[in-house]
């Protein structure tokens, strides 16, 4: 098992689980998450679950049945992802219906399972207002400019090592520019939030 946190705006912070379940290790597996679930939920403040992976719930139904039961999840995946007809690769979630859709991809390499798809739609987070300065050249008093320049200490400036140096200079012409050099300031307009598309995969060889 794998756990990650995905953080996203509209539904705050998703515990993704990715697991694999082999055939032979029964019901262990089901009965972690069973036990474990919720507190890792709120050891990593998690509003929703994810859960994906091959887990063969088929052998193991009716633990699997009790965990989505007790958890009140929902298995999105209504499709066979094995070639055998069956569906291995359940993609499980306490998200409301209709932000989680999945469809298959196909086989991939040498894989008996098939790809399988899963986009969660979220709310992009919104970016905060930015101030910004446009620097006005064209009207730029480049007379006063050349003046300040031409009596401008440079030898009490650039003193020190090279990067004192490089400060020293940056920083004068700097306070020369905002003197002789007008600027409008504004603030920058946050776009509507966008649509992130989170993409999950599962199938096993």
């Amino acid at each position: 098992m794998m756990f990650f946190k995905i953080w996203t705006q509209h539904h705050g912070s998703t515990l993704l689980c990715v697991c694999y379940r082999p055939q032979w290790q029964g019901r262990e597996p089901i009965e972690f998450l069973h036990t474990h679930l919720d507190r890792l939920l709120q050891q990593y403040s998690c509003n929703h679950t994810v859960i994906v992976g091959d887990l063969n719930q088929h052998l193991v139904a009716r633990a699997f049945e009790e965990l989505l039961t007790v958890y009140g999840l929902t298995n999105h995946v209504t499709f066979p992802t094995h070639i055998s007809g069956s569906s291995l690769d359940p993609v499980i979630s306490d998200l409301p219906e209709g932000v989680v859709t999945c469809r298959p991809l196909g086989a991939v390499g040498s894989s008996d399972h098939l790809a399988v798809l899963s986009t969660i739609h979220v709310a992009g987070l919104r970016d905060v207002p930015k101030k910004r300065t446009n620097w006005l050249w064209g009207k730029t008093n480049w007379e006063g400019l050349q003046d300040a320049l031409r009596h401008t200490p440079w030898n009490n400036i650039l003193t020190g090592d090279v990067d004192t140096q490089v400060r020293s200079f940056t920083s004068t012409i700097h306070s020369l520019q905002r003197r002789y050099v007008p600027t409008h300031t504004f603030m920058v307009k946050t776009t509507r939030p966008a649509m992130v598309w989170v993409q999950l995969q599962s199938g096993s060889r």
